[in-house]
């Protein structure tokens, strides 16, 4: 089985101090519980994918107490990888 990610990359924030990536499978239902926090680079690479479905990001900066609203709205879909091994014999 092929190993599948997603690589996100965004612009830095001046008064981020950290990061935090939150993720959904539909557009604008991200989950409420990050799958990464106190990000210190801009970038994070998301190894918890499955061929054939569709994901949905957003990343927030955080200051301390303080959070940004939610950046725009990524979205990559994973391919499912063809089959391989194909043969033919003719008669």
């Amino acid at each position: 089985m092929a190993a599948h990610n997603v690589v996100l990359n965004w612009n830095a924030d001046a008064d981020a101090v950290t990061y935090d990536v939150y993720r959904g499978t539909q557009s604008g239902k991200e989950n409420a519980t990050p799958v990464a926090t106190g990000l210190t680079v801009t970038t994070f690479t998301d190894t918890n994918v499955v061929a054939g479905q569709t994901y949905f990001y957003y990343v927030t900066a955080v200051n301390g107490a303080n959070q940004s609203a939610p950046s725009n709205e990524a979205n990559a879909t994973i391919p499912f990888a063809p089959p391989t091994g194909l043969t033919a014999v003719g008669s």
